[in-house]
């Protein structure tokens, strides 16, 4: 099964349970982008705001999928491995090969 390749965050800072979006914001330009992007983060133009902060949601996003998708393919990895129905792994693959080739790598 092929895999989705990621370049890990810069650091690991976990989620909150109840976090509003501004400390989530917060929290993403922490988490991908290092002490130079923090600072030019900082530096807001006007009419756009922050110059990186739609990019860092966009990393997360890319990230969470690329890690769930690569969770998939080593399930069904193991379910071939431990005799899973051979049918419902072909079913399982297509439908994963989809979900792979339907999102931006």
């Amino acid at each position: 099964m092929p895999r989705i390749q990621f370049f890990s965050p810069a650091r690991d800072l976990p989620g909150e349970l109840f976090e509003s979006p501004k400390a989530r914001e917060a929290r993403l330009v922490k988490k991908h982008l290092g002490p130079v992007g923090q600072v030019l983060n900082k530096i807001r133009l006007p009419l756009f705001g922050p110059i990186f902060s739609a990019n860092v949601v966009q990393a997360e996003a890319e990230l969470q999928r690329a890690q769930q998708l690569n969770g998939i393919a080593d399930a069904i990895d193991t379910g071939t491995l431990i005799g899973q129905d051979p049918e419902l792994i072909k079913k399982l693959r297509q439908e994963y090969l989809r979900l792979y080739y339907a999102g931006p790598k």
